[in-house]
């Protein structure tokens, strides 16, 4: 072992002692964490306050993502960030999130998200949460997501917050839509009990997405984007996403960006954008980026919705093709495709001479619906 290989072993074994890492050796192990040449300085990862809620989270937020690297998530504390999202019980990647932040509990806000089941009650979603807390060893989370809910099944997860609220076992709550113009409506009702909203926005969105955000910000609603990235579509693999990180990251309406993070070198290229400010070359780049990526990111804005003559779901199919070509996510986009129906997910899209539906923000509906076809045969 050379010098500068020492030093470095030295240094992490310090940090491990000093910080209450040592906790963790037993399932991380005290291999090297290589050196990707990021200039990464912890203290300047920025804070800001989640709405109503007062919680302060870092700008760079942790998603759920199938990481099965141990040392993903304590290096992600390292530099900073305390706001994660992790899998539900049935992930198989669900117990090393657990694991990994367990330690940390204390130090760090979690957020975890019960999928929307048709006809669910209350009790259903009472008793998801509370497999998550039993598996995971945890006491409480901070924010209890429900993912885009059909308007009775928010009633019903509506009635297990409060239940879970009055226990002690959450602390605030969250939905995450895919159809902000139907639930900004629910969402900004008084009696609404949703403090937190994960909706579609990053630099690719139309104006009335930020019109709506304007309205949550103003009605004192936390706001993480989701599909900040825009489907991570990239026209080369050296391409890096650190002008959309810092787009985001210049919007004070924005509380913190959560972005799935399956490698220690992922995490601190993330960490690193945020150390710079968002630029006129990186407005440059994003402009070069922009017909690439739109032809491809559907903005889930509902305009496709129930018009394909074949009954296909087109929103849904183009986002798990974004799934599968963005992110490269195969198991991610099996799992979404299983959610719709099978009469719904029928791609005959070859039987039509041309597609009727005219995406007002220009998608290729048959190109990335056609992506799927060419995959599951």
């Amino acid at each position: 072992m050379g010098n500068n290989s020492k030093a470095n072993s030295e240094n992490r074994r310090r940090f491990l002692k000093t910080t209450g890492f040592n906790s963790l050796k037993a399932f991380i192990g005290l291999s090297l964490l290589p050196d990707f040449g990021y200039k990464l300085d912890p203290s300047k990862m920025p804070r800001r306050i989640l709405g109503r809620t007062n919680m302060s989270v870092s700008l760079l937020g942790f998603g759920a993502a199938h990481n099965k690297d141990k040392t993903v998530y304590p290096r992600a504390i390292e530099l900073g960030i305390n706001t994660f999202r992790v899998a539900g019980p049935d992930s198989p990647i669900g117990f090393i999130s657990y694991e990994a932040l367990l330690p940390f509990r204390e130090k760090i806000h979690l957020a975890f998200t019960s999928l929307n089941v048709s006809n669910a009650t209350h009790s259903f979603y009472l008793e998801d949460l509370d497999n998550f807390l039993k598996q995971s060893k945890m006491k409480y989370v901070d924010i209890w997501y429900i993912a885009v809910p059909d308007p009775d099944v928010l009633i019903e997860f509506s009635e297990a917050v409060n239940i879970a609220r009055k226990a002690g076992k959450i602390l605030w709550s969250g939905i995450s839509t895919h159809n902000v113009k139907r639930d900004s409506v629910r969402l900004l009702s008084p009696d609404s009990p949703i403090d937190v909203v994960m909706m579609t926005y990053n630099y690719l969105s139309p104006k009335c997405d930020s019109d709506f955000l304007n309205q949550f910000h103003q009605a004192g609603l936390g706001i993480m984007p989701m599909k900040p990235l825009a489907g991570n579509f990239l026209k080369k693999p050296v391409d890096r996403p650190d002008p959309l990180i810092r787009w985001l990251a210049a919007d004070e309406r924005i509380h913190t960006i959560t972005v799935m993070m399956n490698s220690i070198e992922q995490l601190e290229q993330n960490v690193s954008a945020l150390q710079l400010p968002f630029s006129e070359e990186d407005q440059k780049l994003l402009q070069n980026l922009y017909s690439y990526n739109s032809s491809r990111f559907c903005r889930m804005c509902g305009t496709c919705e129930g018009r394909c003559p074949n009954g296909l779901n087109v929103a849904d199919l183009v986002r798990i093709s974004m799934y599968r070509e963005g992110y490269h996510d195969e198991k991610l986009a099996r799992f979404n495709l299983s959610l719709i129906p099978e009469r719904n997910r029928q791609i005959i899209c070859d039987k039509c001479d041309q597609c009727v539906i005219n995406c007002p923000n220009g998608v290729a509906i048959q190109k990335q619906i056609g992506l799927i076809k060419d995959w599951l045969s």
